[in-house]
């Protein structure tokens, strides 16, 4: 238990689905007694997701950030974070914030073998073969032991316009969907302060 500024909160776990953030709350982990500053800090150290603290009358509420950021990609899975699994996807998320509107989205090629000797598979199709073939992350690194990668691709973060044309160079390069999300967030109090 935190005790810091008077507000007594049980955040369960934040988590994605049909495109909108949610955030579970009355859970059993941990209990945190926060200021909205300090929120923000407990979760983004927690790794966890997209959430807003707003106090409304008396009442302290995490609410979700789904206005501002918007989740077009579910991620796939807790196994399945790696940018490789995001190749075709396009835009994976969405920020609008302060009359500005930032893209998470792939970039990149992807070459890849998944056997010593065995075959190149390039694009969504290597993602495809990854996924008929059931692996996850881990053995996606298991590749390098016998050099299997020749490109992975990555994902991004830019500023586009109302139409989503790129009006910026590459804001963030992250390698990984959570990450990415991640980088919304910061990318978000960032604006907010006048920082970019």
């Amino acid at each position: 238990m935190k005790n810091l500024n008077g507000v007594k909160l049980v955040v369960s776990r934040i988590f994605t689905s049909h495109g909108k953030v949610n955030v579970g709350i009355l859970g059993d982990d941990e209990t945190y007694v926060a200021s909205e500053k300090d929120v923000l800090d407990i979760i983004n150290s927690n790794n966890d997701r997209i959430v807003r603290f707003e106090k409304k009358r008396t009442r302290t509420h995490l609410i979700p950030l789904e206005k501002e950021i918007k989740i077009l990609v579910d991620k796939m899975g807790c196994e399945h974070d790696d940018s490789f699994w995001y190749r075709g996807d396009g835009v994976l998320a969405t920020l609008k914030v302060d009359g500005r509107y930032f893209n998470l989205e792939p970039r990149g090629v992807i070459e890849v073998q998944f056997e010593e000797d065995g075959e190149y598979f390039r694009n969504e199709e290597a993602v495809h073969e990854a996924s008929s073939r059931n692996l996850v992350d881990g053995d996606l690194g298991e590749l390098h032991e016998f050099d299997g990668w020749r490109n992975n691709n990555w994902l991004v973060t830019i500023e586009v316009d109302a139409n989503g044309n790129d009006v910026s160079d590459d804001i963030n390069v992250i390698d990984g969907y959570d990450s990415g999300i991640n980088a919304l967030v910061e990318l978000r109090q960032s604006v907010l302060m006048g920082k970019i």
